[in-house]
């Protein structure tokens, strides 16, 4: 959304609140496509909730940013912006909500995004996930039944010491343990349907964890993808779930051969029911 369209938005719903270490903010909304009916009454439920503050980070620039985070900011940020978008009392009843089947053994995939492939530049923060394990503890969901996920970058040994949850897995392209491009699963492969002309992408796979979990949430990043996307969020981020990323370039990337404004690849990937029906939560 551009700058205009989202002050705009803001005046319209009002502008995220700065919180303290333990707040209790007024929420911003941002709806997608906003256009309510003047009969409207009441509004739909926020399908975005956009939570800010100023003491979350002291980062000024260092390289090291991930330790220039407070965590308990952090937790209360998560706590507090997933009961504004589920509309209930307590965060247990928020992750009752989101995960109301969860039973002990079902695989809660946390899928990140280290596509700076942790050189300095911003990638995934472990205290996001830190606080949606703390969250999902509280209901009793087991440690061992979070895996998080890049399935072709490597997830640093400075993200993982970081988890507060001995018991949290993690999974990568192998260098600790590998997300995996083994199942035999009918929907293991994405299914393309460009328009008639268009280049079929090469086959792309679908990683084995996403594969055997039964819940999925997204924790993308909003980053800069010069030469190509220019800047994403969550579209683009499960190109991290697949074996080949690069078969979406040419038909996905707007300076790229076969890009057109019918059709595009990161469709179908999501289309994908290890995707849709599985997603949960998207919190970047």
């Amino acid at each position: 959304m551009g700058g205009t369209a989202l002050a705009s938005l803001e005046r319209l719903l009002g502008a995220p609140a700065a919180m303290a270490d333990n707040p209790s903010p007024t929420r911003a909304y941002y709806l997608p496509l906003v256009s309510l009916a003047p009969t409207q009454s009441p509004p739909p439920p926020p399908s975005v909730v956009h939570m800010h503050s100023l003491s979350a980070t002291t980062w000024s620039g260092q390289a090291d940013y991930w330790n220039y985070v407070n965590q308990n900011v952090v937790n209360a940020m998560v706590d507090a912006g997933l009961q504004n978008l589920t509309s209930t009392a307590t965060i247990q009843d928020t992750w009752r909500k989101i995960l109301p089947n969860y039973l002990a053994g079902q695989g809660i995939a946390i899928k990140v995004n280290f596509n700076n492939n942790g050189d300095g530049n911003i990638d995934a923060s472990i205290q996001t996930v830190n606080a949606l394990v703390r969250g999902m503890k509280l209901i009793r969901v087991r440690e061992q039944d979070i895996w998080v996920y890049d399935a072709i970058k490597i997830i640093p040994d400075r993200f993982i010491g970081g988890c507060l949850y001995p018991g949290v897995r993690f999974y990568d392209n192998g260098t600790h343990a590998a997300a995996g491009f083994t199942s035999n699963d009918p929907n293991a492969y994405i299914h393309f349907s460009p328009p008639s002309g268009t280049p079929m992408p090469a086959a792309t796979k679908l990683n084995d964890v996403l594969i055997r979990a039964t819940y999925l949430i997204d924790v993308p990043l909003l980053k800069g993808h010069i030469g190509g996307a220019e800047v994403t969020l969550g579209f683009k981020n499960h190109l991290g779930s697949t074996n080949n990323s690069v078969a979406f370039h040419n038909n996905a990337f707007p300076h790229r051969g076969y890009w057109r404004t019918d059709w595009n690849p990161l469709v179908d990937l999501y289309a994908n029911p290890h995707i849709r029906n599985k997603t949960i939560l998207t919190i970047g």
